[in-house]
């Protein structure tokens, strides 16, 4: 009886230690500020794509986003010009201009742009600070997203809805 109740005591104090060492305790945190112009490297992968997108993405004061494609080979060079009531795309030397209510939520650069806008503008985004990364995330129209923080600069976005899955890596931040 007393190896049994030895056991069971070494057993539980095991398992607590693991489970107290693989788990991460979050706190709240502060949003980092990126409600200024700044330009950022996005590489994409969707889940119904064989490509990854990248690009890169920059944002002026005055909130317009403007996102140029490097890669799949297929984008190389489209521009997409981003404001607040209309996109302009501009590929191969023709230009296209449509409502912003045109494109769909969840675009590739109207999902980046909706996600990172919303945490530089809203208080509505919640944060935490996890393994020393600032993690954001929130609700914008019909998008989920969560963002990653090595201090002030974003390294990582997740946006999900009912038609996206997307990961995007993201690199060379760099306030303008």
């Amino acid at each position: 009886m007393k190896l049994l109740l030895k056991l069971s005591a070494l057993l539980t104090s095991v398992t607590l230690c693991f489970c107290l060492t693989a788990c991460s305790k979050s706190e709240k945190a502060t949003l980092p500020d990126t409600d200024f112009p700044y330009s950022v490297k996005a590489v994409c992968d969707t889940s119904d794509s064989k490509e990854d997108y990248e690009l890169c993405l920059t944002r002026d004061e005055q909130g317009v986003w403007q996102a140029q494609f490097s890669s799949p080979q297929s984008l190389e060079g489209m521009k997409v010009t981003q404001t607040a009531d209309c996109y302009k795309t501009e590929y191969m030397g023709l230009t296209l201009t449509c409502d912003r209510g045109d494109i769909p939520t969840d675009a590739v650069v109207a999902a980046i742009a909706s996600a990172l806008d919303h945490v530089a503008s809203s208080s509505s985004a919640e944060a935490t600070r996890q393994d020393g990364y600032i993690v954001a995330s929130g609700q914008t129209e019909l998008l989920t997203y969560s963002i990653t923080f090595d201090g002030d600069k974003p390294i990582e976005l997740d946006i999900s809805g009912e038609r996206i899955s997307l990961s995007v890596t993201l690199s060379d931040f760099e306030k303008l």
